[in-house]
């Protein structure tokens, strides 16, 4: 079968849902089928990433075609037009959905699949056979609009959602139950392998082999609590490291820490995504810490399946993360992980020291946690849609 993956961003990006993407082009292709990532041909604004072969910085098949397409990218103008962005952003993805349908047209793909609901919506009208997966549920009136009118259309061949309240959620604007389905995310085992000590891990990062690390992986923006995991360290003899996040998140971050007197922390930066698991392999302790009382385009508590999750878990190290819907749906207290309340850092310092001071519970959660995540492969996740949609 020939899947074309309509993706409305930058290629290579170090977003999490470019990442995640095109995990799942690569898990289509190691269930045997050929794969076409069509995504807007835009200005690349990270020099380090221009020219660079995703297949290579993601590591994924490199069957998978990248074809980009021109549009017309008023993105691109915005310093010349000014005022707010969000018209813009609507035009630039209104425009690409539209190219991008009509490229699909001409291909004849035996299917779409899109995480962009706009795409959808026009993939659907032309009557091309399309899988919807969404990661957050807009209360905006056109979106509920549009989700309720191609929940029932014909060509919609599903929606793949990760959590069984986001299930709920597609359900009540109008998508036949039938129709959805819930997949949380997942990893590539073979990223982890073969594994690292601790030891070796920061032996290749150069960080003291005696020392005791939190790590954190992944977007620094409001919601993830990373200012409480910051909080609960604070008098522990660790050094949080933290891995990711763009450089305006790390400024604010220091700030913070400046304020607070925070002194134990260490800012690693973005890294390719090929690097985040020895980060994560160099870990006493990983970090899951999202927020319950904040929503935003970039974390909804509600629907969240963090890819980290699953690296974490792949990583054998012990996990002390929030008990969050879709984090409890994958990891249970005292078995895979130390589930502590959203937001309580005094909680979360006691599960840290905790885990530091119990070796073997810490072992026992990592190991049981490694053999967990052996079924949330990206071939098993897209094996099991598939058998849904087609």
């Amino acid at each position: 079968m020939e899947i074309g993956y309509l993706l409305n961003s930058r290629v290579p990006s170090d977003n999490a849902h470019v990442i995640q993407s095109l995990k799942v082009c690569d898990g289509f292709v190691d269930c045997g089928h050929d794969v076409t990532v069509l995504y807007p041909d835009r200005t690349q604004v990270n020099e380090e990433l221009r020219g660079v072969d995703p297949t290579a910085y993601y590591d994924v098949d490199p069957t998978i075609q990248f074809e980009p397409l021109w549009y017309l990218d008023i993105n691109a103008f915005t310093s010349l037009l000014g005022g707010e962005p969000a018209p813009q952003l609507t035009f630039s993805r209104a425009m690409f959905s539209l190219c991008g349908a009509i490229r699909s047209r001409r291909s004849k793909f035996d299917l779409h699949y899109t995480r962009g609901l706009f795409i959808a919506a026009v993939l659907v009208a032309l009557g091309l056979p399309t899988v919807l997966e969404l990661h957050e549920y807009s209360h905006g009136q056109w979106a509920e609009r549009a989700i309720g009118q191609i929940g029932s259309a014909r060509h919609l061949k599903g929606v793949v959602t990760l959590t069984e309240p986001a299930r709920d959620a597609f359900v009540s604007a109008g998508v036949a139950p039938e129709k959805v389905t819930v997949e949380p995310d997942a990893v590539d085992l073979e990223a982890y392998e073969p594994h690292l000590s601790k030891t070796a891990a920061r032996n290749r990062l150069e960080l003291d082999p005696l020392g005791t690390y939190v790590v954190y992986t992944g977007s620094l923006i409001a919601g993830k609590g990373v200012r409480t995991l910051l909080k609960a360290c604070r008098d522990l003899p660790v050094e949080v490291l933290l891995v990711g996040g763009r450089d305006d998140e790390q400024a604010e971050l220091v700030q913070f820490c400046d304020r607070q007197g925070i002194e134990n922390v260490r800012f690693a930066g973005r890294v390719p995504p090929t690097s985040v698991a020895v980060y994560q392999q160099a870990a006493d302790v990983l970090a899951l810490p999202p927020r319950a009382d904040v929503t935003n385009h970039r974390h909804n508590p509600d629907i969240t399946s963090p890819l980290k999750m699953f690296e974490y878990m792949a990583a054998e190290r012990p996990i002390v993360a929030t008990d969050l819907p879709g984090i409890r749906d994958v990891l249970t207290h005292e078995e895979t992980a130390l589930l502590v309340a959203p937001g309580d850092a005094e909680m979360l310092e006691q599960a840290i020291e905790h885990l530091l001071s119990n070796s073997e519970l810490a072992a026992s959660l990592a190991s049981h946690a490694r053999d967990a995540v052996a079924s949330y492969t990206w071939d098993r996740r897209c094996e099991r849609i598939l058998s849904v949609v087609t």
